[in-house]
């Protein structure tokens, strides 16, 4: 069953860079594909016995990785902040006008943290 989550979660993420790389060329069809990917990322890494919502909430652990684990699920957060941003047409929502290019923000703030923390886990569960 974890064989088959991690698969998902890889073709989610694999799905989302290519989004990323087709909004040069396609913005209408990178977002539907963003959103795909996101939901699949996400649920292969949040479901079963050893996913990001288990672990964030395991009291055995270190708090270090804890708070690891925590930082994905904000990752997630605001993975799906930027899929909402991309399908949005440009204009003023809440007061703030988006621009079409305004999902690149949550995104590169779910990419920054993504890699920390894929960096720093193993390290920390040692």
């Amino acid at each position: 069953m974890q064989k088959t989550l991690n698969i998902i979660a890889l073709t989610g993420e694999t799905m989302v860079v290519v989004a990323a790389a087709l909004w040069l060329f396609a913005p209408a069809a990178a977002g539907y594909v963003m959103a795909v990917g996101a939901v699949l990322f996400v649920v292969g890494r949040m479901a079963g016995n050893h996913g990001d919502g288990v672990m964030a909430g395991n009291k055995d652990l270190k708090p270090t990785v804890r708070h690891l684990y925590r930082q994905r699920i904000l990752s997630y957060v605001l993975l799906a902040l930027a899929v909402v941003a991309i399908l949005l047409p440009p204009g003023f929502y809440f007061g703030i006008y988006m621009r079409s290019s305004m999902w690149l923000l949550p995104f590169i703030a779910f990419v920054v943290i993504e890699a920390y923390t894929a960096f720093r886990l193993p390290a920390a569960e040692k």
